[in-house]
């Protein structure tokens, strides 16, 4: 008789160790005073989605099918779509996302992206989705993990690009949880009222407080500081000294946010736009969402046609599927 996995998909959305994180530019540029800036944005090899999903579902019940397609844009580039099968109960079930071909490898790298972005339908790495814009940190000549190239104008074609080293912002596994909005839980800590014990999530008060110190760097924008200093506010639990250490990192955090307002932009237009596409759950809102694109003044040409012609069409297949889905339940 044929075994029957019942696998514990939950584990599929566990983030991944900090060590198993690769990190690129999103974008960046050389500052008015000569200092680089850039969005550090991590990703996951394909090959640590493929030993997650191997540790969760065991090799023998997951399995891929590749189909390439012509995405019909002006330069009438290829790309796969990526079906991700998972054994439950006996039966197959498949999720599909796809990617364009790389600009190097084109065909292994657009292969590569398909299924990544299969499997984080499955849930694979999709919290690094979510997470908030972290600043790279820019070190002296030949010290940092990575290297870029950036400009004082990454519009103007003729200026030269210079070269720096960076090392990635750090995400420990406690905050990066794909289950929230980041913020540190809200429990009170253990039921007999010992300040070292554990709060509803299993974590001790010092396991607490150390990981709302380390959020406190993550956050880039005021409106999110302001919640989590409401937060520590309302910590019984916390000394005294500790909230008057958390106030002050985060007066610090604000500040150097305020400062780098300055010439620092948020995440572009379109980088938004694409990530609340994947946010996006009926046909009202996909529909409100091209009017929105349609008019707006801060996509460009062959931004609006991506978002329009790609972006929304995938969207709007994975919603029709999972009607289809709710349907036949």
């Amino acid at each position: 008789m044929e075994n029957i996995l019942r696998p514990d998909l939950s584990k599929l959305l566990e983030p991944f160790h900090h060590s198993e994180l690769e990190w690129r530019i999103g974008h960046g540029a050389i500052g008015s005073d000569g200092k680089p800036w850039a969005i550090a944005l991590p990703y996951v090899t394909n090959r640590c989605v493929q030993k997650r999903l191997d540790a969760v579902v065991l090799p023998e019940n997951w399995r891929t099918e590749f189909h390439p397609v012509r995405l019909g844009d002006e330069k009438n580039r290829q790309g796969f779509m990526c079906t991700l099968y998972i054994r439950i109960d006996g039966e197959w079930i498949g999720k599909t996302d796809g990617a364009s071909c790389t600009g190097v490898e084109p065909i292994k790298g657009g292969i590569s992206d398909a299924q990544k972005r299969a499997a984080a339908e499955w849930g694979v790495g999709r919290y690094l989705y979510w997470l908030p814009d972290m600043w790279a940190n820019f070190t002296k000549e030949r010290q940092g993990k990575y290297t870029c190239l950036l400009k004082k104008n990454p519009k103007d074609k003729n200026e030269r690009p210079q070269r720096f080293w960076w090392n990635p912002p750090r995400i420990t596994e406690n905050w990066a949880n794909p289950i929230g909005d980041g913020m540190p839980p809200e429990g009170e800590g253990d039921r007999d009222g010992q300040a070292s014990g554990p709060n509803s999530n299993g974590e001790t008060i010092d396991e607490q407080y150390t990981r709302c110190k380390a959020h406190i760097s993550t956050l880039t924008d005021l409106e999110g500081l302001d919640k989590l200093e409401k937060w520590i506010a309302d910590q019984s639990k916390f000394s005294d000294d500790r909230k008057s250490y958390l106030r002050k990192s985060i007066k610090g955090q604000r500040n150097r946010i305020k400062e780098g307002e300055k010439n620092r932009p948020s995440m572009s237009v379109y980088d938004k736009c694409k990530h609340r596409i994947e946010e996006l759950r009926t046909l009202e809102e996909l529909q409100a969402a091209e009017d929105w694109i349609e008019g707006s003044n801060d996509l460009d040409a062959d931004q609006k046609q991506y978002l329009k012609e790609i972006a929304l069409p995938e969207k709007l297949r994975k919603i029709e599927e999972g009607e289809a889905q709710q349907a036949n339940a």
